[in-house]
């Protein structure tokens, strides 16, 4: 039964879902193959690129071999297969709630799909998930599909290993969402039901408060049980960083990485956001040492 969806009088479920489906395009949602396409366009596929080299140098900072890589709400499987196409040393679990959005990872992961380097599994962040010893953790676009954040972060903690790395990115409540999702405002008009249906089963928008706020990201990742390495910011997205028993000296290199990841590709909000933003504190090591750090304001 899909949480927080109510049948109609002598409805089946799949008749139900179904129902919903035809509300979501309606309104000019995307199924999981058009939004695969969709995400293949500027502006959205920029996103992803700072990625498979960012995870390369952060496993080599970690000095884990084949580290096990968990893209936590994979969606369609884009990241995942830009990460296995770049590092013939990773292996990827791909985890979503939809159905929809794994079937289409399994075909945009290809040959990758059948390979032992990656796994497609069907589970909700919200409860505690099958995962261990993950040592890269990515949640890049996934935060604003949970009602409850710290909840799915205490889960996402329990699945790493002992010395890990958890990425967060994800859309900023002061931003524009409009410019990603034009149809998010017909999505949050539906009625309850047939919402529950688009979120949990389709894979969009799962609270109609769309999104968190940089500061709530950032305090997400700390309670949490991480210790916060490095966050940025652009005018309608966060980058959050957490990790777990790195030293001084690898934590500063981790922030490096990130910055340069994101600021090499040219992109000019995230340039402002490193270089012209106020610093705010952060943890010294992934110890838990209290610290002040260089990064970007994350104010709201």
């Amino acid at each position: 039964m899909i949480h927080g969806f109510q049948r109609g009088a002598g409805e089946t479920e799949d008749l139900a879902v179904e129902r919903a489906r035809e509300s979501h395009r309606a309104i000019g949602g995307l199924d999981a193959r058009a939004y695969l396409e969709m995400t293949h366009r500027a502006p959205y596929c920029s996103g992803f690129l700072p990625y498979p080299g960012l995870v390369s140098r952060i496993a080599t900072i970690l000095g884990t071999r084949s580290p096990l890589v968990a893209d936590l709400g994979c969606g369609p499987g884009n990241l995942a297969r830009l990460l296995l196409d770049r590092d013939t040393t990773l292996r990827v679990a791909c985890v979503d709630l939809s159905s929809d959005m794994l079937e289409v990872a399994g075909l945009e992961l290809g040959i990758h799909a059948s390979s032992a380097r990656s796994q497609l599994l069907q589970e909700d962040l919200q409860c505690p998930l099958s995962l261990s010893d993950v040592a890269i953790a990515v949640f890049k676009g996934t935060a604003h599909h949970l009602p409850d954040l710290d909840g799915a972060l205490r889960n996402i903690r329990e699945t790493l290993a002992r010395r890990s790395v958890f990425l967060l990115h994800d859309f900023r409540r002061a931003g524009d969402l409009r410019t990603v999702l034009p149809f998010i405002e017909g999505l949050l008009a539906l009625p309850e039901d047939d919402f529950a249906v688009c979120t949990r089963i389709l894979g969009y928008v799962d609270s109609r408060r769309v999104s968190y706020t940089a500061g709530e990201l950032i305090s997400a990742t700390r309670q949490a049980g991480l210790s916060l390495v490095t966050a940025l910011v652009s005018p309608d997205e966060v980058v959050t960083v957490g990790a777990s028993a790195l030293n001084v000296r690898e934590s500063r290199q981790l922030a490096s990485a990130v910055s340069e990841a994101f600021a090499g590709l040219g992109f000019k909000p995230w340039k402002e956001a490193i270089h012209e933003q106020e610093s705010v504190g952060l943890d010294a090591g992934a110890g838990g040492r209290g610290a002040r750090g260089s990064a970007c304001l994350v104010q709201s």
